[in-house]
């Protein structure tokens, strides 16, 4: 029996069953047994190994893709809007594309199309390519072609960038920046607009231009009030009037305002007005000048100068007319002729430019040289580069000579 289970063992292929023999059988169930439960052990060893392994990276992929989807919310073709504590409407926009960010409270935004409120009314109209909202709409960012369209002046403005701020009411606008309005368009390198005002300022490299009456302003700091139809230069400012494509007159001064409803400019500090169609310079501290009639008015000293006959003329005040060409001068007024040296004084000056008569009234004092002559009187009438004045006396008083030979 011994030899038998021998010979099998011997004979046998390992992992062979022979079931005609009971011992071997048994034999080999018991190892079987003992090679399943292996098996058994290493599978669930392996298999445990790999289920503790992976799904920590499925659920981290899971948790990944689960924060994005809370953090990002991305709309198409909608309408977003903002209210106030009060349940007023700030602002009303219509997108094609936003990508809303919760955590961070701020939306990003394709080719938009909207409203911005003020008080329940609509303030501006506004278009662009790129927007982001900021602080749950505190504060709106707009990018490439803007246009904003005030309904209540018709006020348009362009610009590449701008900012609005619902709770200040402004619009701040940078990147060739441009306003338009029926009478006035503007140019500079950046603005801010006041819904509530209805008021723009500007800033840097301004450029101004009128149709009724045509001019043309250039400052760097300029505060456009839009019903009004008041620019207000808060620095040094240059004017030039047109006639068609022509200039007739340069003005300038170190601030003024200008109004293009009434056609006057108010001019202050370091006044000069040049006429281009006839050689006249005006300065003075003060001035109103009355555009489109070129009238030229100062309640201060002032003093004519033309350029060419080298004829001064300076009183405590004075009217300009440049387009008939005629100044009345009033209060210690001087003339003086360089060229022909000759000297005129009087209380009153009337000065026709163009033929360089003048009319002088009033104390008239008359001196010149070469020859030497001094006359005083009531009345001086003629020409100071000629040497041709008459002087008269009224009807209580001669006219005095004083040759000196």
């Amino acid at each position: 029996m011994s030899n038998l289970v021998r010979d099998i063992k011997k004979k046998q292929k390992p992992g062979c069953l022979n079931t005609k023999n009971p011992v071997s059988l048994l034999g080999v169930n018991l190892y079987l047994v003992v090679f399943f439960i292996s098996l058994l052990l290493f599978f669930s060893f392996t298999t445990g190994c790999q289920q503790s392994n992976k799904p920590p990276q499925q659920k981290s992929q899971q948790s990944n893709t689960s924060s994005r989807s809370e953090t990002q919310s991305v709309l198409k073709n909608t309408t977003i809007e903002s209210a106030n504590e009060q349940g007023e409407i700030l602002w009303k926009l219509e997108i094609e594309k936003a990508v809303y960010n919760p955590e961070g409270k701020t939306a990003q935004l394709e080719v938009l199309t909207g409203n911005l409120f003020q008080n329940g009314e609509i303030v501006l109209e506004v278009t662009g390519k790129i927007g982001t909202i900021e602080n749950n709409g505190e504060k709106i960012l707009l990018e490439e072609d803007i246009v904003a369209k005030d309904p209540r002046n018709n006020l348009t403005i362009r610009s590449e960038k701008a900012e609005w701020r619902p709770k200040e009411n402004v619009l701040i606008l940078q990147e060739n920046f441009n306003a338009s309005h029926p009478n006035l368009e503007v140019t500079a390198k950046e603005g801010i607009y006041s819904t509530e005002k209805e008021q723009l300022e500007l800033k840097g490299k301004i450029v101004g231009i009128a149709k009724d009456p045509p001019l043309q302003m250039r400052t760097e700091h300029l505060l456009w009030q839009i019903p009004q139809e008041m620019a207000i230069a808060l620095q040094p400012l240059q004017i030039d009037r047109y006639k068609n494509t022509n200039i007739t007159d340069t003005l300038t001064a170190n601030r003024g305002q200008v109004n293009l409803k009434q056609k006057t400019a108010l001019l202050e500090d370091n006044v000069e007005l040049k006429s281009q169609e006839h050689p006249t310079k005006i300065t003075t501290n003060s001035a109103t000048w009355e555009i489109e009639n070129r009238i030229v008015k100062s309640p201060l000293p002032l003093q004519i100068f033309h350029r060419v006959e080298e004829i001064t003329l300076t009183g405590k005040r004075g009217e300009i007319d440049l387009e008939q060409q005629v100044a009345t001068i009033s209060g210690d007024v001087q003339g003086e002729s360089k060229k022909d040296k000759a000297e005129i004084y009087a209380e009153e000056v009337i000065w026709e430019i163009a033929t360089q008569k003048i009319e002088a009234e009033g104390n008239v004092i008359y001196s010149q040289k070469e020859p030497e002559l001094k006359l005083t009187g009531a009345k001086a009438l003629g020409k100071l580069q000629d040497k041709q004045i008459v002087v008269t006396g009224n009807s209580e008083e001669r006219a005095v000579s004083e040759i000196v030979f």
